[in-house]
């Protein structure tokens, strides 16, 4: 379970960080994140071929903070067709009632704000991301 809690987040959100906001000249970053979100999705995987939840038998908090980053596959350019076990774990919990209000508050969201990204300037982003001149360098 620490494994799961420890690094599903912190790396996938590095992951998406590297590939989608650190702009270029970060070859090491993005190879590193994309190599480790990949190491631990395929542990992921080898976990829920072992056990129907991240904890054994039972749901549980770590597949409740789990569950948001791993159904996001296309954001973490996963294959789930190479994640059977990861695949069949995310349907499940996609199914249950709290994981779809969850999704649907989420929609409603990016709905309303999705395009605040899209709008920002470059200066907002530099300021957003802690890059450029915000740096603290």
């Amino acid at each position: 379970l620490m494994f799961q809690m420890a690094n599903v987040g912190p790396m996938s959100g590095q992951y998406v960080h590297f590939t989608r906001a650190a702009g270029p000249g970060n070859d090491y970053a993005l190879s590193r994140y994309t190599t480790e979100t990949r190491r631990i999705y395929s542990v992921l995987d080898k976990r829920l071929g072992e056990a129907r939840y991240l904890g054994g038998g039972d749901y549980s908090i770590a597949d409740m903070a789990t569950w948001p980053w791993a159904k996001r596959s296309e954001l973490l350019a996963l294959r789930m067709d190479e994640h059977p076990n990861l695949a069949r774990w995310v349907a499940e919990i996609q199914a249950r009632p709290a994981a779809k209000a969850t999704d649907a508050k989420e929609e409603q969201i990016r709905a309303q704000d999705g395009k605040a990204f899209q709008s920002a300037t470059p200066d907002q982003l530099d300021r957003f991301f802690i890059r450029g001149k915000y740096a603290r360098t």
